[in-house]
């Protein structure tokens, strides 16, 4: 074990402190700017080489959506492999199989879940939100892509009041906002959300207990499940087994820190 790793696990408040001072730093910056060009033409390299530029997505809940060139806040490769938070898959299914008149998708990035459940449940309103521009210029694109664009309504912020706007039975809401879910998942702030079925990923990593305070605020009103990310099993995705190790190894790495969590809550009342 690393001392970063050590550092991590035993003293994860500490852990943070020191890595949001260190983020704000000069040489961070540069380091990621660096990283991240090396990622992108790599990916770009594996689009070309293994996936002949045919963006479809290969498997998983959305299989055959028609991605586009560009993802935001993660990786494109394990999007259209199908592999991409794999152990969400059965929840995502499940959810289907119950038929959301909505789905809100908070922090929605390009689109992946708010297009894939257009596609899936066309019936459904999609409301997608993220602070990005860009992020909602993406999903406005790949909603087009896949000809879902005129049942997603993108926005920038969802607030307390935007919830129990649009919140309610029949609604589940797809969260991902890095930590920010410890403010605007509150039920007593929102009452809607008593209502809905959630699908959370928690970011302990950031907000170091906010699975088990997201837990105990609705723990009355919601059945909950908890997951932790591991990475996906190759023989569940028969086109990984197609491609060498080295780049499989980098396709299906979606760049998360250890342990990430994810919390299903299905209403009871």
């Amino acid at each position: 074990m690393t001392f970063k790793e050590y550092l991590r696990s035993s003293t994860p408040r500490l852990y943070h402190l020191l890595a949001t001072a260190y983020q704000q730093t000069p040489l961070y910056r540069r380091q990621l700017s660096k990283m991240a060009a090396r990622q992108i033409r790599q990916e770009q390299g594996l689009l070309q080489s293994v996936f002949d530029q045919d963006l479809t997505v290969r498997h998983g809940p959305f299989q055959g959506m028609h991605y586009i060139n560009q993802a935001c806040g993660s990786r494109i490769l394990p999007k259209v492999a199908g592999c991409y938070e794999n152990r969400l898959h059965p929840w995502i299914e499940q959810g289907i199989q119950r038929g959301y008149r909505q789905v809100i998708d908070v922090g929605c990035a390009e689109g992946y879940y708010a297009v894939g459940m257009a596609l899936r449940l066309p019936e459904a309103r999609i409301l997608a939100y993220d602070l990005n521009d860009r992020a909602r210029e993406l999903c406005h694109e790949l909603a087009q892509a896949n000809n879902v664009d005129s049942h997603i309504q993108t926005q920038r912020e969802c607030t307390h009041s935007e919830l129990n706007r649009v919140g309610g039975k029949g609604c589940l809401v797809i969260c991902d906002i890095e930590g920010s879910e410890d403010t605007l998942l509150d039920p007593d702030r929102a009452p809607s959300l008593k209502h809905c079925d959630l699908i959370v990923e928690t970011h302990d990593c950031l907000v170091p207990g906010i699975s088990q305070v997201l837990i105990n605020r609705f723990s009355a009103t919601h059945d909950i499940e908890t997951i932790v990310d591991a990475p996906p099993r190759t023989p569940d995705f028969p086109f990984l087994l197609e491609i060498a190790d080295e780049d499989r190894k980098f396709i299906i790495d979606e760049d998360r820190p250890p342990g990430m969590r994810w919390l299903r809550m299905n209403s009871k009342i």
